[in-house]
């Protein structure tokens, strides 16, 4: 029985040898930017150059250059911000590279979303392939916050004791709404599964899920644990971390009124 395997990657001592083939496909296929195309601050200052965030702008505001610079997220590997590329507003993670681990996921993830498209996928517009200061991933920006943000608006239920959430409320959103916002999920999952080739997307939570036109369209991304798959094999498992896999329990994703249960039930609770 055939069974799929991941796409080869360079070892992790060298994550970057398969970095000329890489530039190579990007600037074929149309994605490879320069990062002093990319105005991260103040207008007139490229990706590359040094600038505070303004933490006053609100990117949701509107598309003033007022709101270039606003940090919409950050962690270990890197920080989102709103930017401006060829006229567009945009998001741009800048990737931290600075360790063999950190490498290998940047360019896993540049891997697979050069590859995705698809109505529930956050779409990719290009990637900065300069290591070690100017990684970084280029996306549609969002608007509307996390799937996290938008079902726990006062904070985790987990974290809020129930005398005061039972005086407060959830203000979790009506169950019509989460129901339409899982059945998103589930197609984008079921699309990495029947992709040429599929696709594991290894990390699916609240927080990797952006929300656009006020909660109604969700978009999958963060693929940084992403693998690429080969094989004939008509069933992807991916592994999941129930401890954190907040959006599905059972991560075997299939257009059903089954899967679309299994990948909600954490959304109807």
């Amino acid at each position: 029985m055939a069974t799929e395997r991941a796409i080869s990657t360079p070892p992790p001592d060298d994550p970057w040898a398969s970095l000329p083939a890489l530039v190579e496909a990007a600037r074929a296929g149309g994605w490879l930017i320069d990062a002093a195309e990319l105005q991260v601050g103040a207008p007139g200052r490229a990706a590359g150059a040094s600038a505070s965030a303004s933490a006053a702008a609100d990117p949701a505001a509107g598309g003033s250059d007022s709101a270039v610079g606003t940090v919409l997220g950050s962690g270990a590997s890197g920080e989102i911000t709103l930017a401006r590329w060829r006229g567009a507003l945009v998001a741009a993670k800048r990737v931290r590279v600075d360790t063999p681990s950190r490498a290998t996921s940047f360019l896993r993830e540049v891997r697979a979303l050069a590859r995705l498209r698809h109505p529930h996928v956050l779409p990719f517009y290009g990637a900065c392939l300069s290591p070690p200061d100017d990684c970084w991933v280029v996306a549609r920006a969002c608007r509307g916050g996390t799937l996290k943000r938008w079902l726990y608006p006062r904070g985790d239920p987990d974290d809020i004791p129930p005398v005061v959430r039972a005086l407060r409320g959830s203000g979790v959103p009506p169950l019509a709404q989460r129901l339409a916002v899982a059945r998103q999920v589930a197609g984008a999952m079921c699309y990495l599964q029947t992709a040429t080739p599929k696709c594991a997307h290894r990390d699916l939570k609240p927080g990797n899920v952006l929300l656009f036109d006020a909660g109604a369209v969700a978009k999958l991304g963060d693929f940084g644990s992403s693998r690429l798959l080969l094989g004939t094999s008509g069933t992807l498992l991916t592994p999941a971390n129930v401890e954190k896999a907040c959006v599905h329990v059972i991560v075997h994703i299939t257009i059903s009124a089954r899967s679309i249960i299994c990948s909600s039930a954490k959304l109807q609770a």
